[in-house]
């Protein structure tokens, strides 16, 4: 089986950055609500506020990634993915520069974090299988091209793009839906590999 699996927000966790930003906007964060969410709806209910939500996305994706964790249960799946002789592949969307501050290359500061975090090598995910798209479209493009049999993305408009390959299983990451498979955490997606 091929697992497509999205970058940020489904295996780098920006939960800590988004609540720094947010503590320091002086917001508080909902129990249940992502402070990704929190700071969202905060910067886009400002005038001129989609500046403001680009310019802490690039800062967060881009010169404050390190401070990016792996979502608990990943490396556990990962491994058991591996062992069972499924194939992982990472394929995301991802400007190659933040349209805004500090220009950092974004593609090699991922690849960069999965190593710093033990996951880029040849028998974990190596690099051949590491795909950062620049648009939207080209992600929906890589995984039909990959052969993708499940992939697993954080976003919804990502598995209802209207483009998405019919062979590919949609999978949600990190929250509930009506109709999208879905699950909550790493540890509730192994179950995916019982199925293949």
């Amino acid at each position: 089986m091929i697992i497509g699996i999205d970058f940020d927000n489904t295996i780098a966790c920006h939960d800590e950055s988004f609540r720094k930003i947010a503590l320091g906007q002086g917001l508080s964060i909902p129990n249940g609500k992502k402070p990704k969410q929190v700071v969202k709806d905060f910067c886009l209910g400002k005038e001129n506020g989609n500046l403001e939500w680009t310019q802490i996305q690039g800062k967060v994706y881009g010169a404050e990634l390190s401070s990016a964790e792996l979502f608990e249960g990943f490396v556990p799946f990962l491994e058991e993915a591996l062992s069972l002789g499924h194939k992982l592949l990472v394929i995301s969307h991802r400007t190659l520069f933040p349209a805004w501050g500090e220009e950092i290359d974004l593609h090699k500061a991922a690849l960069r974090w999965l190593k710093d975090k033990g996951l880029l090598y040849a028998n974990s995910i190596p690099l051949d299988n590491c795909f950062f798209e620049t648009s939207l479209e080209k992600k929906i493009e890589r995984i039909g091209m990959e052969n993708c049999s499940v992939f697993v993305d954080d976003l919804v408009q990502v598995l209802e793009h209207s483009n998405f390959p019919s062979s590919a299983q949609k999978v949600l990451f990190g929250k509930a839906h009506n109709t999208l498979p879905c699950f909550l955490h790493w540890d509730e997606a192994r179950e995916l590999l019982t199925h293949a």
